[in-house]
């Protein structure tokens, strides 16, 4: 049996070892506890795609370095996610761009075929002409093939141009040859216009591309029996092209 004054003094120590696990525990929760659920949280949102997260500041050492190690991996994680996106929007755009870009090479490969089978084609000179032609065409559409296996791959951003002196002249050529088919059907002419001397440095697959899609848009929005004119020529040091066809317009 103890005093009542040590009753009192054991009772004041319970209590305030009560009294200290209780503001200890305070802290704790509030220092470490409470910093690494907002860390929980945080990756939680993370999986879901929400990269504006804030972390937690802490007075505890330990639990900064923490913070400022989980805040390095969303940054890291983050600017690798955008980057993947990126690429991935830039695969689906440059796919999208060579399987359009396939249409014209087929049909003038078919166009020239039908006429050779058709006998439009009657002179030794110009079965030659048309079975070049196909060749040219045929040797077009395995490069776009190549390309569009060369995105698949996701080596676009990382592959360079191929620069080479090109004749420009060439370019609007054949594409003029690509073109004629589909003129033809239209009842369409086109007439072309150049000046000797019209090189640039380029890539001529990509120039040739560029071009197949700007006269192909004069065929398709060209009234039937309409004229397309293709003009090229020398501007001191650059060259300048023109396209003027009879159709509707833009703005």
């Amino acid at each position: 049996y103890l005093p009542q004054t040590n009753q009192v003094q054991v009772m004041s120590a319970f209590i305030g070892l009560l009294l200290a696990i209780f503001v200890v525990g305070m802290e704790m929760r509030r220092f470490v506890l409470k910093p690494l659920e907002k860390m929980g949280i945080a990756a939680r949102q993370m999986a879901t795609g929400d990269w504006d997260v804030r972390l937690p500041m802490s007075r505890v050492t330990e639990i900064a370095e923490v913070r400022d190690g989980f805040d390095v991996m969303v940054k890291g994680l983050e600017q690798s996610y955008r980057k993947q996106a990126e690429l991935e929007e830039e695969r689906r755009f440059v796919i999208a761009a060579v399987a359009h870009d396939l249409r014209t090479p087929l049909f003038a490969l078919r166009g020239y075929l039908d006429g050779l089978e058709q006998g439009i084609a009657q002179s030794p000179e110009k079965m030659t002409q048309y079975v070049a032609v196909c060749k040219d065409k045929s040797a077009q559409l395995d490069r776009l093939v190549e390309d569009l296996f060369t995105y698949t791959k996701m080596e676009y951003v990382e592959s360079e141009l191929n620069h080479k002196t090109v004749d420009f002249n060439q370019v609007i050529r054949n594409s003029r040859d690509s073109l004629s088919p589909l003129a033809r059907q239209k009842g369409i002419a086109i007439s072309f216009h150049v000046t000797d001397g019209c090189t640039i440095n380029g890539d001529m697959h990509l120039l040739e591309r560029a071009m197949n899609n700007l006269l192909d848009n004069a065929v398709r929005h060209t009234p039937a029996g309409g004229e397309i004119q293709v003009q090229c020529n020398k501007d001191g040091n650059k060259v300048k092209f023109t396209i003027r066809d009879t159709g509707p317009g833009f703005s």
